[in-house]
């Protein structure tokens, strides 16, 4: 059995109704039509041959267990699932396996190819109704003017290179009285050439940078350029047909269907989504009603001679993306469609290619040349655009790189090529292997340029924290939300940080929700309310798109909390959503905190802490992916973080604060720069009066100094300066404890800490400290920290628990190490070394 080189047989007749009834891949045309096989006598069992089932479930395993095999082998290197996919589908055809004898005969008899066609065909259907149901079609009236001049450029450039191109390659030149090579190399051209905004979207987001600044940029320039694509391929098809009545009434048909399902199968379901009470999940009934929907869709793509993926692709687009139907139907039909049906459709890709005999045989070099150049002018066009724009290089170069991915949309765009005879067999091979080879190379470099700036973009030079604050300035702090529980414990918390008119505070809000159900991360801006804090622009926001109704209601929480205070003026509120996967979305949390200048970054624990003895437990199942996001804020924050873990003293539905005559704080003090920074955020709490505040700190009864003279002066400037400016405060309590080891620490910890409704501590102590020795072993979460993981155990109390870490630089704080060395301190320790008869008046001095 050949698989790459066969020709069509059989009656010409039979073949075009083949074409037309289910638009088929290449093995279709193994089918020996003059030997009597037809879809009758496949269809029917014959008493020698095994049934067509059977083997269709073989190959769905084979297809489906070497894709899963392929994902996982590439995974450290990063690939996205569409590089899988398509080697996969390498590997099962005939450039390898295929080309053994005893796997031709097992996995691809002729009788195998209807069923595995069908399941293949609606694999690609759901795919791309998935695809559009991801896809906000106003998106694009969001787009900035870098984003339309990045876009138009790029797709510009990558048309005329080639055009210009041709003429310079020596092959081409000597053929270019042929006309049905110029077609074939205008058609490659084309085909080269073309990058869509789905494909990028879905490679950014497996890249976790669908939410940075540089991924936001990409995702816009490829909606422009993605629409300028379709524009001028549409165009160019127009003109080249010569009876252009036909071409017409066929536009006219597809505009029709357009219409048919924007105004009529839109609004009936919009009605029907009315009719769902708040907060109930979607019936499975209209679930179903949708799928149904996709088959018909498809049905009438292919009567008025379209491809059957083009009805189901209008049918996403037209439909609500996100909660909560996006959301529900990527849900339902995400896993199937990626992992059953879209296996099936590269097996039959696979099965139509062989590589080695097809491209070392056939294909002369100018294919690879006019490929080359296509590639070339997408980077150019993106690159030079970017640089006139005031892009950064490393950026511009990685949008360059980027524009140049292709991945499923633009496997079926050579499909339909190839099966209208528009590109040549051993070119549509070409293509496919070029896509392959192209998307893992810009892979690789893309994670690299990526990997090695991605610390830095949110670098400051000046410090941003608490201790830095100066007297009498604006405190401003960034508070994220994912779960409405966390409202009452963040205004409780703020409420603890002592705003007033002398020392006020910027509150910025943040809802993150996670990115399910659309393709395009966004950000919406609530407004300011009675906020003097200049609003400062956020280029990415998107205001004409609704907000969630969680958003809504957290939204109208903290403005009545704004409202209250308006007679004081001590604090402003400006809120914000921002919905992006998990794995990226520290770049909103980062970017917003860049942006806004804050000081502190307050995020949620990923757990909660029902009771008191209780075990941890999950706040919801996305624990994981919140959990991710905390970690990246700690590693990437331009400001001081601090995790926020919920106690049962402070986890009811409203404020309680305001209402207690006594709310007492513990901050726990062993030394570093996160105790510091902790110390300075108790410093400010307790001029709030209903606060009452006592620092223990912890001092290792052992002659052994551990760490370095200058860490250990600073840690006692930091104490004296706070019990001397809070000598007069009746509210505080300084307490001092000798410990011998982390057994002495628990013992003191425990039999103090059920006193108080909130701790606060450092994140982050040189394990070679006494008072933390052998605990570093029994850590269960890292971002706590020694002592902060400890208080968030199951065996302490209800307390809720405020971990700090203060503003890192790019060569400080290594894990473990006592070289971490605040820059405010050290720059006024610098002028100590030498004695000096009052150091404190000189470490006031240095923070004037």
């Amino acid at each position: 059995m050949e698989f790459a080189n066969t020709t069509i047989g059989g009656p010409a007749a039979y073949n075009s109704h083949l074409n037309r009834l289910t638009e088929p891949e290449d093995f279709w045309l193994l089918l020996r039509h003059d030997d009597g096989i037809g879809l009758s006598n496949i269809c029917v069992r014959n008493d020698h041959d095994t049934t067509a089932t059977p083997i269709f479930l073989l190959q769905a395993f084979v297809a489906s267990f070497v894709i899963l095999m392929v994902s996982r082998i590439l995974k450290p290197l990063g690939q996205p699932l569409v590089v899988s996919q398509i080697l996969g589908g390498f590997i099962i055809g005939p450039t390898l396996l295929g080309r053994l004898s005893f796997a031709k005969d097992l996995l691809y008899p002729e009788r195998s190819f209807p069923m595995l066609d069908v399941f293949g065909v609606m694999g690609i259907m759901f795919y791309f109704f998935l695809i559009g149901v991801q896809i906000d079609p106003w998106v694009v009236k969001t787009t900035g003017r870098k984003a339309f001049i990045i876009g138009i450029s790029t797709a510009v450039v990558a048309y005329l290179l080639p055009a210009i191109g041709v003429f310079f390659v020596p092959e081409l030149v000597k053929m270019v009285e042929t006309p049905s090579i110029l077609i074939t190399v205008g058609n490659l051209t084309m085909a080269g050439t073309t990058f869509t905004f789905p494909t990028i979207a879905r490679y950014l987001y497996e890249l976790n940078i669908l939410s940075s600044k540089f991924g936001r940029m990409a995702l816009s320039s490829s909606i422009i350029g993605t629409l300028f694509n379709y524009f001028y391929q549409a165009t160019l098809r127009f003109r080249s047909v010569e009876k252009k009545g036909p071409a017409i009434l066929r536009m006219a048909a597809n505009v029709t269907f357009v219409v048919v399902v924007i105004y009529v199968i839109q609004p009936v379901v919009l009605w029907a989504l009315r009719w769902r009470r708040e907060g109930v999940s979607l019936n499975l009934g209209r679930l179903y009603t949708i799928f149904v929907a996709v088959l018909v869709t498809g049905i009438l793509s292919h009567a008025i001679n379209r491809d059957v993926i083009f009805g189901p692709f209008i049918l996403g687009i037209a439909l609500p993306p996100g909660p909560p139907l996006g959301s529900a139907l990527v849900d339902k039909l995400e896993f199937i469609t990626s992992w059953i049906f879209m296996p099936l459709y590269f097996l039959k890709f696979g099965l139509g290619i062989n590589v080695f005999a097809t491209i070392v045989n056939s294909v002369d070099n100018w294919a690879w040349s006019v490929i080359g150049i296509g590639s070339i002018g997408k980077f150019l066009g993106a690159f030079i655009s970017s640089i006139l724009c005031r892009i950064p290089v490393r950026d511009a170069i990685a949008l360059g790189l980027v524009m140049n991915v292709q991945g499923v949309v633009e496997l079926g765009l050579f499909k339909a090529l190839k099966r209208s005879r528009h590109l040549l067999p051993a070119v549509y091979v070409m293509m496919c292997t070029t896509l392959l080879v192209v998307t893992w190379t810009v892979t690789i470099i893309l994670r690299a340029l990526y990997k090695s700036s991605s610390s830095k973009w949110y670098q400051v030079s000046n410090r941003r924290t608490i201790l830095d604050t100066k007297p009498n300035t604006e405190l401003r702090i960034l508070a994220c939300i994912h779960k409405e529980h966390s409202v009452p414990l963040i205004i409780d918390v703020i409420e603890a940080s002592n705003h007033s008119i002398s020392n006020p505070i910027g509150l910025y809000v943040l809802h993150l929700e996670e990115l399910v159900g659309r393709s395009d991360p966004i950000l919406i801006s609530h407004g300011v309310r009675g906020s003097r804090i200049p609003v400062f622009s956020v280029s990415r926001t998107f205001n004409n798109i609704n907000a969630p109704v969680l958003s809504e209601h957290i939204v109208n929480v903290f403005q009545r909390y704004e409202q209250e205070n308006n007679n004081v003026g001590s604090i402003s509120v400006q809120s914000f959503t921002a919905i992006s996967p998990y794995s990226s979305m520290h770049d909103d949390v980062c970017t917003l905190a860049l942006e806004k200048s804050t000081s502190l970054i307050i995020i949620p624990f990923h757990k909660l802490r029902s009771c008191a003895y209780d075990p941890l437990e999950s706040s919801s199942s996305s624990g994981t992916g919140i959990r991710t996001m905390n970690i990246n804020v700690l590693d990437n924050s331009p400001c001081s973080v601090a995790i926020l873990i919920e106690g049962g003293l402070w986890s009811s539905s409203k404020v309680k604060l305001g209402n207690w005559t006594s709310c007492r704080v513990l901050v726990l003090f062993l030394g570093g720069a996160d105790d510091r920074e902790a110390l300075a955020y108790g410093a400010r709490m307790c001029g709030h009066p209903n606060i009452n505040l006592t620092v223990v700190r912890l001092v290792a009864n052992s002659p052994t100094n551990i760490g370095t003279s200058k860490e250990r002066k600073y840690d006692e400037y930091a104490v004296n300066e706070f019990k001397h400016n809070m000598v007069v405060n009746k509210q505080i309590r300084y307490i001092e404890e000798m410990v011998m080891d982390g057994s002495n620490t628990i013992s003191v910890i425990r039999s103090i800490e059920s006193d108080y409704q909130l701790i606060v501590v450092g994140r982050r102590h040189d394990e070679r400290l006494p008072v933390i020795s052998g605990l570093t072993e029994w850590i269960e979460h890292n971002e706590l920290g020694t002592i902060g993981d400890i208080l968030a155990s199951s065996e302490f109390g209800d307390a809720s628990i405020f971990v700090v870490q203060t503003q890192s630089n790019e060569e400080e704080v290594l894990q473990g190490s006592s070289d971490y060395q605040d820059p405010f301190i050290q720059t006024v320790c610098s002028r100590l070394d030498d004695d000096v008869e009052d150091p404190r008046k000189e470490f006031k001095t240095g923070r004037g």
